[in-house]
């Protein structure tokens, strides 16, 4: 058995049994050369409860946790498989409690404190760098995204605008959004981040800013908080999705029901249905409407897309499917795993390489020759 434990680009690490033990193992998914010996992190009965996060471009960790036994910590150098840390740790992969709850934020791990704030996490193990607040990390596009890595994160603050930071090294950036704005949530975005805002008057209003905290565009309305690929601002009657810079891409009638939207290449997805079941499809070149497709994995099974065909997990059955993003119809489909012959497991993309695992092995996924 093996599993993904995040990647750097193209360098993808996986938690994997073998023999008497849980291994981490390193691989180049781009040629499928080993980057490091796997390195032996304890034994199989503690798989099914070891989570691991990258942090930064030179570490791997993993926690261990079970009920009422003490946490246990690995750190490996992704660069030469050393292991620089194995020991106790006050750091917690699942669950909820007063230890500081560990989050994969782009290629940066933190630590969040409830009511406390967030903080970084260093080569054994231990907390670092702080950044006061609520410990409420706030939204952000997820690992699905097709989006680069996100470098900065936000949280509240009581009483006072959220805060945006680096996940790199804990820096804040401060919002330039005027003197007098009464500046409230904050959606970190690619290349920069959004604050909706109420001027002097009380009219709400909406910042963009750059990774710097310089003001690039401000506009009326608010930020759509479900929309953390692309910024998308509404007012009482419309949508407007736009830009960074605070060009406008494209309107969209103001839905009865909250919104839900992906970026896929250039086409947006949008979805306000209950089930999240229909999304219908914008070109952000052109702002033309596109077809509406019966697609409920969208919001939680994407898995990656070469930009003709979106591929989905179908969990169990089947595994993944390709869904053709012309005309919404499924391109092909893997059998599941009650098939007789099935030789895909699960499906994963790490970086821009399609991964399947087999019973015993892991394997890129290319598309057949026509």
């Amino acid at each position: 058995m093996i599993h993904p434990a995040g990647n750097v680009g193209d360098r993808g690490f996986f938690l994997g049994a073998s023999g008497d033990g849980w291994r981490v193992v390193g691989v180049n998914v781009a040629d499928g050369h080993r980057l490091f010996a796997p390195v032996r992190l304890g034994p199989n009965a503690r798989a099914a409860s070891t989570r691991c996060f990258v942090n930064g471009p030179a570490m791997l960790l993993c926690v261990w946790e079970a009920s009422g036994q003490p946490r246990r910590a690995w750190v490996v150098n992704t660069e030469t498989g050393a292991l620089m840390f194995d020991g106790p740790t006050e750091l917690r992969a699942y669950g909820s409690g007063p230890e500081p709850r560990l989050s994969q934020v782009g290629d940066y791990v933190v630590a969040a404190v409830p009511d406390s704030g967030v903080h970084g996490v260093g080569p054994h193990a231990e907390p670092t760098w702080f950044v006061p607040g609520d410990g409420l990390l706030g939204d952000s596009a997820g690992p699905n995204s097709d989006l680069q890595p996100m470098k900065f994160a936000s949280q509240g603050v009581f009483r006072a605008p959220d805060i945006v930071f680096s996940v790199v090294d804990g820096a804040s950036v401060k919002p330039s959004a005027g003197r007098d704005a009464s500046v409230g949530g904050a959606i970190v975005y690619a290349g920069g981040f959004g604050y909706s805002y109420h001027d002097q008057d009380g009219t709400e209003r909406v910042a963009l800013l750059d990774e710097s905290g310089r003001l690039s565009a401000q506009m009326a309305g608010g930020l759509v908080n479900t929309s953390p690929d692309v910024p998308i601002v509404e007012d009482e009657s419309q949508l407007r999705v736009v830009t960074m810079s605070g060009r406008q891409l494209l309107e969209i009638p103001k839905p009865t029901l909250r919104l839900y939207a992906r970026l896929i290449g250039t086409t947006l997805y949008v979805a306000s249905d209950k089930r999240l079941r229909s999304w219908q499809q914008f070109d952000l070149r052109t702002g033309a409407k596109g077809k509406a497709c019966d697609a409920e994995g969208l919001s939680t099974s994407y898995i990656g897309s070469d930009g003709a065909i979106a591929i989905l997990t179908g969990e169990p059955s089947p595994v993944a499917y390709g869904m053709d993003m012309a005309t919404c119809e499924t391109a092909w489909a893997m059998p599941g795993t009650s098939s007789p012959d099935v030789t895909v497991r699960e499906v994963w993309r790490v970086n821009t390489t399609l991964l399947g695992r087999g019973a015993n092995d892991l394997f890129s996924l290319v598309p057949q020759p026509k």
